[in-house]
């Protein structure tokens, strides 16, 4: 029953957060590499790798 409830709750408050523009953080990750040059891994020795 609390699972029901608290799905109802975050059904409700995702339509009025939606219906007032207001939008949800979601997690994410960046990754930035100073220095050096970059390289395409290729695991497949067979497929060619781009230029």
């Amino acid at each position: 029953m609390q699972a029901e409830i608290t799905r109802a709750f975050n059904a409700l408050l995702k339509r009025q957060f939606d219906a007032n523009g207001i939008r949800m953080a979601s997690p994410s990750l960046t990754i930035q590499l100073d220095g050096g040059s970059a390289t395409v891994a290729n695991a497949d020795p067979a497929t060619p790798r781009p230029e």
